[in-house]
């Protein structure tokens, strides 16, 4: 799953939208495009850790720290790439 997968999602839902007739909830477009747009926050930390981590001093609860702030950006990603999928397979073709 990635931006072009999230940038999919909002595209069907577009076009279920205009075979319904209708218009969805403007909550369900709105969560899509943040979870897409929150697929970048992760990149951005991730690169500010990989700067930031030589800066710091070479002392177990620096690295600690650092190596645990890494940790939670994956989680982070992984977390919005699960809200995508769920989405994702949640729309009617």
């Amino acid at each position: 799953m990635t931006l072009a997968s999230a940038t999919h999602i909002h595209i069907a839902l577009k076009k279920a939208e205009a075979r319904a007739g209708e218009a969805f909830p403007e909550n369900t477009r709105r969560k899509a495009r943040l979870s897409a747009f929150s697929l970048i926050r992760p990149m951005f930390f991730a690169v500010v850790i990989v700067v930031a981590k030589p800066l710091l001093p070479a002392e177990p609860s620096s690295s600690s720290f650092v190596n645990g702030a890494a940790v939670l950006v994956v989680l982070f990603g992984i977390l919005i790439l699960v809200d995508l999928t769920k989405l994702a397979f949640s729309i009617d073709p």
